[in-house]
């Protein structure tokens, strides 16, 4: 299994746990939404201008498997978050509707 396939598996994963999580229990995963949401956002600010300024001191130089895994446990939450959203959204949509 290649790394390219190994991430698409991990970042489906982590949108189908979302989406389970946001149908079942809709109300905690609208709770949840915003502080992961504000988590990842910061940790892509941090991360970025981590990244800016390693490109400025060195020159094309590959980055760290360190700051890779960051990445991929940011874009996992990421999916998680819609996951979350798509479920909650589903529960809430059948309910106006009958």
């Amino acid at each position: 299994m290649s790394n390219k396939m190994r991430r698409y598996a991990l970042l489906v994963f982590a949108a189908l746990v979302g989406l389970v999580m946001g149908y079942l229990r809709p109300e905690v995963s609208q709770s949840l939404l915003s502080v992961v949401g504000i988590i990842v956002g910061l940790g892509y600010l941090i991360l970025s201008r981590r990244e800016e300024t390693n490109k400025t001191t060195q020159k094309k130089k590959n980055s760290s498997p360190n700051q890779i895994d960051w990445y991929l446990l940011l874009q996992m939450l990421l999916y998680f978050i819609v996951g979350a959203a798509l479920g909650a959204t589903i529960v809430y949509i059948r309910v106006l509707l009958y």
